[in-house]
């Protein structure tokens, strides 16, 4: 009789180490579903700044297209064809375009919001055609580097 009691016994030790079981997956389960919740919102939060940082873009890059097409007197000095004129450089700057050293017919600009920015290169419109707009020469998304929280007790190397 005495090994009957123990046999009683061991089915609530089973049963107990089975919702002990049960309640760490459970648990990690909900961790798990938490930290796929916030990557979400950070991967949310980061889309819509890119959008809003490339919309930016595109109508400062729109703006200068615009600026070079009203101005009446033509973005390139009549007599050579070659050299912008005075009132194309004074928009172009005064848009914040900047001549970068590379070439006299290419314009970049960054927009920024935040850490994330966005560099537009142009080359400006070719004196031979009517009518023609800017073409883009680079679109650059960069983020602004980041350094881990000391309070995370991160290793992060030598």
């Amino acid at each position: 009789m005495s090994h009957r009691a123990s046999m009683q016994g061991g089915a609530s030790v089973l049963i107990i180490l089975l919702m002990i079981a049960l309640s760490a997956f459970g648990l990690l389960a909900l961790y798990g579903a938490r930290s796929d919740y916030r990557l979400a919102e950070k991967n949310a939060d980061w889309t819509q700044k890119y959008y809003t940082v490339d919309t930016l873009a595109q109508k400062e890059t729109a703006r200068l297209d615009k600026a070079l097409r009203d101005l009446s007197e033509g973005v390139y000095d009549a007599s050579d064809k070659v050299t912008l004129t005075v009132a194309a450089r004074n928009i172009i700057t005064s848009l914040g375009w900047v001549f970068p050293p590379g070439g006299p017919f290419t314009v970049t600009k960054t927009v920024s919001l935040d850490t994330m920015h966005i560099t537009v290169t142009l080359a400006l419109p070719s004196p031979v055609k009517e009518n023609a707009s800017c073409t883009v020469l680079e679109w650059l998304e960069t983020q602004d580097g980041f350094t881990y929280d000391e309070g995370l007790n991160i290793w992060l190397g030598d």
